[in-house]
């Protein structure tokens, strides 16, 4: 989905030759593949610095082995796949936040975000104790809200509850918005 000025999904690994009709054409009525278009418009996450920069300056994709599949894009490529289709900003979900939201600035702090990662589902999975948040826009201005969980009074039973992300520390506490295990799966 897009408006006129912002793109409702990731970039893809060939977004500096894709158009947003390319991802209209995508039959999105089936299983999400392990690689190609459709799984990186899912699956593929922005890296997480304060410059938007991967390992080397040419690199303009970077293997995302947090979650088995597709890859983490930086500046150089959502720029690309922005300019290139006259967005102004790639609003995207499927990827938990401990504020419920993530604004990546790769362009500078007084520049609208490149990126935006939006997560809606407070306390996730009634486990990682996140924020949930929707966005709202004005003219000009972004207003991120963000809701607390509550807990959930209701029991369950013979459920099976699938979270499609799972988070891990390296000393194995969670949640941790430290790093991912390894998932991909849209179960």
């Amino acid at each position: 989905m897009h408006t006129r000025r912002h793109f409702y999904r990731h970039p893809n690994r060939n977004s500096q030759y894709t158009q947003l009709s390319d991802i209209e054409k995508i039959n999105r009525a089936k299983e999400i593949p392990k690689s190609g278009l459709f799984c990186d418009l899912m699956w593929a996450d922005p890296i997480d610095n304060d410059t938007g920069s991967l390992d080397s300056q040419e690199d303009m994709t970077k293997t995302n082995e947090a979650r088995g599949c597709s890859y983490y894009f930086g500046y150089k490529l959502a720029k690309s796949f922005l300019s290139k289709n006259g967005l102004l900003s790639v609003i995207r979900a499927h990827e938990a936040q401990a504020n419920g939201f993530k604004m990546y600035h790769w362009g500078g702090q007084k520049q609208f975000p490149t990126v935006i990662t939006i997560f809606s589902a407070p306390n996730y999975c009634d486990f990682y104790n996140n924020k949930g948040a929707v966005i709202k826009f004005k003219v000009r201005i972004i207003l991120p809200r963000t809701t607390h969980w509550i807990s959930s009074s209701f029991y369950r039973t013979n459920i099976l509850i699938s979270c499609p992300t799972s988070w891990t520390s390296s000393n194995g506490a969670s949640p941790s918005w430290l790093r991912r295990s390894q998932r991909c799966s849209t179960t």
